[in-house]
């Protein structure tokens, strides 16, 4: 019995963590790579007039999941062109929420709000 429950055990860690963890891995290399040869090709705004679309869906699917939960909209932004001399500057949209803190519904929506979009 102990060796099945170690055996079934592995298998999850293996099918839900080591797996999604090295496809995941790879997803960002890959993405961090075309990203750099689009800058090296075209220059810096090409990466953002090539995604713009991308980007917009995305923000706006942030939006879409504050509101749902009920939280306050106090800015929003679904394209804008980071200040290239500015190293920390690398947003590229926007949502800026408040929620009640003290609300379980609203504190529980921040896990959709942040991954939604990502899905």
């Amino acid at each position: 019995m102990g060796q099945t429950l170690l055996t079934t055990y592995g298998q999850l860690v293996l099918y839900l963590v080591i797996i999604p963890g090295l496809l995941g891995s790879a997803l960002v290399v890959v993405n961090h790579n075309t990203k750099q040869q689009i800058v090296n090709l075209f220059g810096f705004h090409a990466q953002i007039f090539g995604g713009c679309l991308g980007i917009i869906i995305h923000e706006f699917s942030h939006l879409i999941m504050a509101v749902i939960f009920g939280h306050k909209i106090t800015g929003f932004r679904p394209l804008r062109i980071p200040n290239q001399n500015d190293p920390t500057d690398l947003s590229l949209g926007y949502v800026n929420h408040t929620w009640d803190q003290h609300r379980f519904y609203q504190q529980f929506g921040n896990l959709f709000i942040g991954s939604f979009p990502n899905c």
